[in-house]
């Protein structure tokens, strides 16, 4: 099925592709574009796959509410769902605690099935998010004005991402994370928003950064963490979003990923910055970032890196990301139903399916006569708590 995809690739995009020849980077521009990363840096993209590969590990389930457990914990407050993805499960959205602060990530899941595959082979571009009217908070609208009249994408990937771009909304609406909506990071202490992904998911993920640092408010960070993704934008996109300030990049590459490599690069498909190229060989898993090349107002692909490999070397096992391959076990259910995250400030979370468990989770605050919390309805049947604590309330919350 992969060798299908890839030919299909290569045959459409010779068809549609010019006779213009794509720019190289210059040789002397090459130098220094290849710098190892710290431990710290490796350590984070190590994390990231792993709530990358958490995406496709979930099934099609009534209670949306799950704490997984893992090198830090994650409260799953939303899965996201699109009956065009294989078991209609797209990703999901979660809450985890970094550096202190809580941090929402957005993830979305590979290819699974058939139903990735025909989405994957929709090789036509289009125009992005123009389309798409937005109320955001207090009447603020969404504005497209800036993206460049040239600017084109893959339209499958892109039909995937406006399947869910919806319920994502709804959900940093709920969190008042939004342009023009109350502040609340004083209460949630929220540190930003991730979108992490691999595969396919990392070219939903890239799609759906550029879309909410657009719509959130300048003071909340856009991280975005993709694995192994295709290319999906033209040079024009790439670039535009390569000069995007809003978003921190993070393209991560296994030297011999042959689906880093597809669609085959031209004037139609070029990769994203910031590449981050990792020797999949070792077991420190060095890690370069290399650096892209400007061109006038192009931002070229490295030369150095992921470009470097021969075609001949590339297969499918080095598609699995700092060798994440077993799906996290789900932590027991102590509280009936109400799952608890707690981050270093003591900010604490409840998430409850219905209105029987909002009730039950409001009962145990005013038990622990806790002082204030604040209540957000992401929708009619999904309800989260969260409140201001100290970590000494956990040991009564969980008697």
């Amino acid at each position: 099925m992969y060798t299908i995809f890839i030919l299909l690739s290569a045959i459409a995009l010779i068809q549609r592709s010019t006779t213009v020849p794509l720019p190289q980077a210059p040789l002397s521009q090459s130098t220094n574009m290849k710098q190892q990363v710290d431990e710290t840096t490796v350590s984070f993209l190590r994390h990231q796959a792993r709530l990358a590969k958490l995406a496709d590990c979930l099934e099609n389930q009534d209670d949306e509410f799950t704490l997984i457990q893992q090198e830090e914990e994650i409260a799953i407050i939303s899965i996201l769902r699109d009956t065009q993805r294989t078991n209609d499960i797209a990703g999901y959205i979660g809450v985890s605690e970094s550096d202190g602060k809580s941090v929402i990530t957005v993830a979305f899941s590979s290819t699974r099935g058939m139903k990735d595959w025909i989405m994957n082979l929709n090789l036509l571009d289009t125009k992005p998010y123009v389309d798409r009217q937005v109320e955001l908070c207090e009447g603020v609208q969404s504005n497209w004005s800036l993206i460049p009249s040239g600017a084109r994408i893959h339209k499958g990937f892109y039909k995937a991402f406006e399947a869910v771009a919806e319920q994502i909304e709804d959900v940093l609406r709920g969190f008042k994370m939004l342009r023009g909506c109350d502040e609340v990071e004083r209460v949630l202490g929220v540190g930003g928003v991730r979108f992490v992904g691999r595969s396919l998911g990392g070219a939903i993920a890239s799609i759906a950064s550029v879309y909410f640092a657009n719509l959130l408010k300048p003071s909340i960070l856009v991280e975005l963490i993709s694995f192994g993704s295709p290319r999906f934008a033209n040079p024009t996109f790439a670039s535009w979003m390569g000069h995007n300030s809003l978003i921190q990049s993070y393209r991560v590459v296994n030297p011999c990923d042959l689906l880093a490599h597809v669609p085959p690069r031209s004037r139609v498909y070029q990769h994203i910055p910031v590449e981050y190229f990792v020797d999949d060989t070792s077991s420190e898993d060095i890690t370069y970032k290399c650096l892209s090349v400007n061109k006038g107002d192009e931002m070229l692909e490295s030369p150095v890196c992921s470009n470097a490999v021969s075609w001949f070397k590339l297969g499918f096992n080095s598609h699995n990301y700092f060798r994440v391959e077993d799906c996290p076990s789900e932590c027991p259910d102590e509280n009936g139903g109400v799952k608890i995250l707690v981050n270093a400030r003591g900010v604490m979370i409840f998430a409850a399916s219905n209105t029987d468990k909002y009730d039950q989770a409001k009962r145990m605050l005013l038990a622990v006569q806790v002082p204030t919390y604040h209540l957000f309805v992401v929708s009619d049947a999904e309800i989260t708590i969260a409140f201001d604590g100290s970590l000494n309330v956990i040991p009564r919350l969980l008697r």
